[in-house]
């Protein structure tokens, strides 16, 4: 499985193959790679969005915190509903955040699905409960962020 680190502003990405360790579950280092047929792969994005934003200083959460009208989290699910590579997106919200994460995901155009695991306490965690989310067919796996 490979992984991308996504960035929204262009639906561009830096591509990286798991190197893995045998018996490890873990990639035991990560390289730049190009030689992949992206078109015929199955991307998924993962967008990590139950952080707290306490270094905000805000009551609000930053991916709820509405830019130009529309919740930041609307911008970046549009963003990665734009782009062609993409497959599927997997949301990791608090369980509180459910509710209030699919009114605002009814607001998006949906060109492809976008599902919902629960997000952890830290970052790592949500991206964790999305990879165990994924099916085995997944060839690309991006992280993206909910800002744009």
């Amino acid at each position: 499985m490979l992984f991308r680190s996504a960035s929204t502003t262009a639906c561009t990405w830096s591509t990286a193959a798991a190197i893995e360790s045998p018996g490890k579950s873990r990639p035991l280092r990560v390289e730049p790679h190009s030689r992949y047929n992206q078109s015929a792969m199955k991307v998924s994005v993962i967008i990590p969005a139950a952080g707290l934003g306490t270094r905000m200083g805000r009551e609000s959460r930053k991916q709820f915190l509405e830019l130009d009208g529309s919740p930041i989290l609307v911008h970046t699910l549009r963003k990665f509903q734009a782009c062609p590579s993409v497959s599927e997106i997997v949301l990791a919200v608090r369980p509180e955040d459910m509710d209030s994460a699919r009114e605002m995901v009814a607001e998006v155009k949906q060109t492809k699905p976008i599902r919902f695991v629960q997000g952890g306490e830290t970052r790592q965690e949500s991206v964790e409960n999305g990879l165990a989310s994924l099916g085995a067919d997944v060839d690309l796996v991006e992280i993206g962020r909910a800002h744009v």
